[in-house]
């Protein structure tokens, strides 16, 4: 019997899937068998893919990361800095949520890079946060009168926006919690 790919080589072997012949050249070994390339490499794995989910999942992210970002608005502008270590905490809870609510809207599926768009979208919320804040609190006369808690500020793009060691600190963890949540 002679190669279904290579007509010069005579083969005993069949791919123990389509049964055309193979050669030595052709045959990739598998856990069940010997097989043809086209049978061996066959389709992705379904659960290992977003077919379908791609905007629920971009949809989930977005939203996460403005809800994110509001509810970061809301506590520097309360706070004010003042919660420091407990800033870290409430972060990384907003990064278990983010991170769910990207799992869910994916079905739980264990992709990979479902972690890079959880901890994205931790990051995002941050920014927005702080975008937020910098507009809405800064202007109130407690929010000024807390301005000696933000000494471990560092200034970025104007005198008035700083952002927090507690704050970059809460941010890279958040996203850290965030990509956690997505199952391997």
């Amino acid at each position: 019997m002679q190669c279904a790919t290579h007509p010069a080589i005579e083969t005993h072997v069949r791919c123990n899937q389509c049964n055309k012949a193979i050669c030595f050249r052709c045959m990739v070994q598998t856990p069940v068998g010997f097989r043809c390339q086209e049978c061996a490499w066959g389709k992705v794995n379904p659960a290992h893919t977003l077919q379908g989910h791609q905007w629920k999942v971009a949809g989930a992210a977005i939203g996460a990361a403005i809800l994110g970002g509001v509810g970061w608005a809301l506590l520097r502008g309360l706070g004010g800095g003042v919660f420091g270590f407990i800033s870290i905490l409430l972060a990384m809870g907003a990064g278990y949520v983010i991170g769910e609510m990207v799992s869910r809207a994916a079905n739980h599926r264990p992709i990979e890079q479902l972690r890079v768009v959880a901890a994205i979208a931790a990051i995002a919320a941050f920014f927005v946060g702080n975008v937020l804040a910098f507009f809405w609190w800064d202007d109130l006369p407690f929010t000024l009168a807390l301005r000696h808690f933000y000494a471990d500020g560092v200034r970025v793009f104007t005198g008035k926006f700083t952002l927090s060691i507690w704050g970059i600190l809460s941010a890279v963890l958040s996203a850290a919690m965030a990509a956690s949540r997505i199952r391997r």
